[in-house]
Protein backbone atom coordinates (compact mmCIF):
# COMPACT_ATOMS: atom_id res chain seq x y z
CA UNK A 1 0.00 0.00 0.00
CA UNK A 2 1.39 3.35 -0.64
CA UNK A 3 2.27 5.50 1.88
CA UNK A 4 0.76 8.93 2.38
CA UNK A 5 2.69 11.69 0.85
CA UNK A 6 3.81 14.24 4.13
CA UNK A 7 1.62 17.30 4.64
CA UNK A 8 4.74 20.01 4.27
CA UNK A 9 5.75 18.37 0.84
CA UNK A 10 2.16 17.74 -0.48
CA UNK A 11 1.65 21.87 -0.02
CA UNK A 12 5.02 22.58 -1.55
CA UNK A 13 4.49 20.22 -4.35
CA UNK A 14 0.60 21.94 -4.42
CA UNK A 15 2.20 25.18 -4.90
CA UNK A 16 4.48 24.50 -7.46
CA UNK A 17 1.97 23.11 -9.93
CA UNK A 18 -0.07 25.86 -9.42
CA UNK A 19 2.72 28.29 -10.95
CA UNK A 20 2.18 29.34 -14.21
CA UNK A 21 5.41 27.60 -17.14
CA UNK A 22 6.89 31.01 -16.75
CA UNK A 23 7.18 31.14 -13.43
CA UNK A 24 8.05 27.37 -12.98
CA UNK A 25 10.66 28.01 -15.78
CA UNK A 26 12.12 31.09 -13.64
CA UNK A 27 11.98 28.55 -10.62
CA UNK A 28 14.17 25.91 -11.92
CA UNK A 29 16.11 28.10 -12.98
CA UNK A 30 16.80 29.71 -9.83
CA UNK A 31 16.89 25.90 -8.19
CA UNK A 32 19.83 25.38 -10.33
CA UNK A 33 21.60 28.49 -9.50
CA UNK A 34 20.73 27.54 -5.71
CA UNK A 35 21.87 24.09 -5.90
CA UNK A 36 25.39 25.69 -6.50
CA UNK A 37 25.31 27.49 -2.98
CA UNK A 38 25.04 31.07 -4.46
CA UNK A 39 22.89 33.10 -2.71
CA UNK A 40 19.16 33.27 -3.07
CA UNK A 41 18.88 36.79 -4.14
CA UNK A 42 21.36 36.82 -7.11
CA UNK A 43 19.24 34.64 -9.44
CA UNK A 44 16.08 36.91 -9.78
CA UNK A 45 18.20 40.21 -9.98
CA UNK A 46 20.10 38.58 -12.90
CA UNK A 47 16.96 37.44 -14.83
CA UNK A 48 15.54 41.02 -14.29
CA UNK A 49 18.51 43.12 -15.53
CA UNK A 50 19.92 40.37 -17.54
CA UNK A 51 19.20 42.65 -20.81
CA UNK A 52 21.57 45.52 -19.02
CA UNK A 53 24.38 43.78 -18.43
CA UNK A 54 24.59 41.96 -21.56
CA UNK A 55 24.18 44.96 -23.49
CA UNK A 56 26.87 47.30 -21.15
CA UNK A 57 29.61 44.62 -20.97
CA UNK A 58 29.18 43.93 -24.52
CA UNK A 59 29.55 47.58 -25.17
CA UNK A 60 32.81 47.80 -22.89
CA UNK A 61 33.77 44.79 -24.23
CA UNK A 62 33.89 46.75 -27.95
CA UNK A 63 35.23 49.82 -26.67
CA UNK A 64 38.44 47.82 -25.53
CA UNK A 65 38.79 45.90 -28.71
CA UNK A 66 38.26 49.24 -30.59
CA UNK A 67 41.12 51.07 -28.80
CA UNK A 68 43.47 47.98 -29.48
CA UNK A 69 43.02 48.43 -33.02
CA UNK A 70 42.97 51.83 -33.17
CA UNK A 71 46.48 51.16 -31.47
CA UNK A 72 47.98 48.49 -33.45
CA UNK A 73 46.34 49.49 -36.73
CA UNK A 74 45.73 52.95 -37.58
CA UNK A 75 48.49 54.29 -35.18
CA UNK A 76 50.68 51.34 -35.78
CA UNK A 77 52.00 51.65 -32.52
CA UNK A 78 52.78 48.93 -29.55
CA UNK A 79 50.20 48.18 -27.70
CA UNK A 80 49.55 50.62 -24.49
CA UNK A 81 47.32 48.12 -22.26
CA UNK A 82 46.60 50.55 -19.65
CA UNK A 83 45.48 52.97 -22.22
CA UNK A 84 42.94 50.55 -23.25
CA UNK A 85 42.15 49.12 -19.62
CA UNK A 86 40.81 53.22 -19.09
CA UNK A 87 38.87 53.06 -22.57
CA UNK A 88 37.12 50.06 -21.41
CA UNK A 89 36.29 50.81 -17.59
CA UNK A 90 35.19 54.20 -18.59
CA UNK A 91 32.85 52.66 -21.10
CA UNK A 92 31.61 49.69 -19.38
CA UNK A 93 31.61 51.91 -15.51
CA UNK A 94 29.74 54.60 -16.61
CA UNK A 95 29.35 55.71 -20.18
CA UNK A 96 27.56 52.37 -21.39
CA UNK A 97 24.88 52.31 -18.23
CA UNK A 98 24.37 56.27 -18.75
CA UNK A 99 24.11 55.50 -22.35
CA UNK A 100 21.27 52.50 -21.65
CA UNK A 101 19.32 54.78 -19.27
CA UNK A 102 19.60 57.51 -21.72
CA UNK A 103 18.33 54.94 -24.89
CA UNK A 104 15.12 54.01 -22.13
CA UNK A 105 14.44 57.96 -21.88
CA UNK A 106 14.21 58.55 -25.25
CA UNK A 107 11.79 56.24 -26.17
CA UNK A 108 9.65 56.82 -23.55
CA UNK A 109 8.88 59.66 -26.77
CA UNK A 110 5.73 58.74 -28.52
CA UNK A 111 4.80 59.21 -32.30
CA UNK A 112 4.36 58.20 -35.05
CA UNK A 113 7.04 55.88 -36.43
CA UNK A 114 9.45 58.32 -38.28
CA UNK A 115 8.17 61.47 -36.07
CA UNK A 116 8.88 59.77 -33.15
CA UNK A 117 12.15 58.79 -34.28
CA UNK A 118 12.83 62.38 -35.88
CA UNK A 119 11.79 63.65 -32.13
CA UNK A 120 14.07 61.10 -30.26
CA UNK A 121 17.03 61.92 -32.59
CA UNK A 122 16.63 66.05 -32.36
CA UNK A 123 16.65 65.48 -28.38
CA UNK A 124 19.82 62.90 -28.50
CA UNK A 125 22.15 65.12 -30.85
CA UNK A 126 21.11 68.25 -29.01
CA UNK A 127 21.33 67.62 -25.56
CA UNK A 128 22.67 63.75 -25.40
CA UNK A 129 25.88 64.27 -27.76
CA UNK A 130 27.31 66.94 -25.77
CA UNK A 131 26.73 66.03 -22.44
CA UNK A 132 27.99 62.60 -23.44
CA UNK A 133 31.23 63.75 -25.17
CA UNK A 134 32.45 66.35 -22.79
CA UNK A 135 31.61 63.58 -19.84
CA UNK A 136 33.86 60.81 -21.45
CA UNK A 137 36.36 62.65 -22.17
CA UNK A 138 36.04 64.54 -18.38
CA UNK A 139 36.11 60.88 -16.74
CA UNK A 140 39.22 59.75 -19.28
CA UNK A 141 41.40 62.56 -18.48
CA UNK A 142 40.81 61.81 -14.56
CA UNK A 143 41.66 58.02 -14.93
CA UNK A 144 44.40 58.94 -16.60
CA UNK A 145 45.40 61.02 -13.24
CA UNK A 146 44.93 64.75 -14.54
CA UNK A 147 42.99 66.34 -11.90
CA UNK A 148 39.77 67.45 -13.03
CA UNK A 149 40.66 70.90 -13.89
CA UNK A 150 43.40 69.91 -15.91
CA UNK A 151 40.78 66.54 -17.57
CA UNK A 152 38.72 69.62 -18.40
CA UNK A 153 41.41 71.61 -20.39
CA UNK A 154 42.25 69.04 -22.16
CA UNK A 155 38.49 68.03 -22.84
CA UNK A 156 38.37 71.41 -24.64
CA UNK A 157 41.12 70.89 -27.63
CA UNK A 158 39.35 68.53 -29.24
CA UNK A 159 35.66 68.80 -27.85
CA UNK A 160 34.36 71.12 -30.96
CA UNK A 161 36.02 68.94 -33.29
CA UNK A 162 34.69 65.50 -32.62
CA UNK A 163 31.35 66.94 -31.80
CA UNK A 164 31.20 68.51 -34.81
CA UNK A 165 32.49 65.13 -36.69
CA UNK A 166 29.73 63.27 -34.56
CA UNK A 167 26.77 65.30 -36.11
CA UNK A 168 28.18 64.49 -39.96
CA UNK A 169 27.34 60.50 -38.62
CA UNK A 170 24.71 59.96 -35.68
CA UNK A 171 22.09 62.58 -36.46
CA UNK A 172 21.35 59.85 -39.71
CA UNK A 173 22.49 56.51 -38.08
CA UNK A 174 20.23 57.37 -34.94
CA UNK A 175 16.90 58.32 -36.90
CA UNK A 176 17.13 55.17 -38.38
CA UNK A 177 17.67 53.60 -35.38
CA UNK A 178 15.23 55.56 -33.21
CA UNK A 179 12.61 54.70 -35.99
CA UNK A 180 12.86 51.19 -37.35
CA UNK A 181 15.29 49.46 -34.94
CA UNK A 182 13.31 47.09 -32.68
CA UNK A 183 13.07 49.06 -28.77
CA UNK A 184 15.24 45.73 -27.30
CA UNK A 185 17.55 46.31 -30.17
CA UNK A 186 18.35 50.02 -30.49
CA UNK A 187 21.12 50.06 -27.52
CA UNK A 188 22.96 47.51 -28.79
CA UNK A 189 22.42 48.96 -32.67
CA UNK A 190 23.86 52.24 -31.61
CA UNK A 191 27.10 50.32 -29.72
CA UNK A 192 27.37 48.35 -32.66
CA UNK A 193 28.28 51.37 -34.42
CA UNK A 194 30.07 53.10 -31.81
CA UNK A 195 32.82 50.50 -32.13
CA UNK A 196 33.89 52.61 -35.17
CA UNK A 197 33.17 55.72 -33.56
CA UNK A 198 35.33 54.88 -30.64
CA UNK A 199 38.08 54.50 -33.13
CA UNK A 200 38.08 57.57 -33.90
CA UNK A 201 37.37 58.59 -30.29
CA UNK A 202 40.37 56.69 -29.52
CA UNK A 203 42.70 58.44 -32.10
CA UNK A 204 41.94 61.87 -31.11
CA UNK A 205 42.05 60.94 -27.31
CA UNK A 206 45.61 60.12 -28.51
CA UNK A 207 46.60 63.43 -30.45
CA UNK A 208 45.32 65.45 -27.65
CA UNK A 209 48.19 63.82 -25.37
Amino acid sequence: MEKPMPKLLFLKRYNVDRLSPKKKQAKRKCGSVNSQSLPRAICPIFQQYKSFFLQVVTAGALAGLSDVLTQLVIQKKAWDCMKTGRFLLVVLLIMAPLQYIWMNLLNSIKGSTWGAGFKRMLVDQIVGAPVFIALFFVVMGIFEGHTFSRAILKARTIFYTVLMNSYRIWPFVQLVNMSIVPMQFRFIFGQVISFFWSMYISYMMSKAG
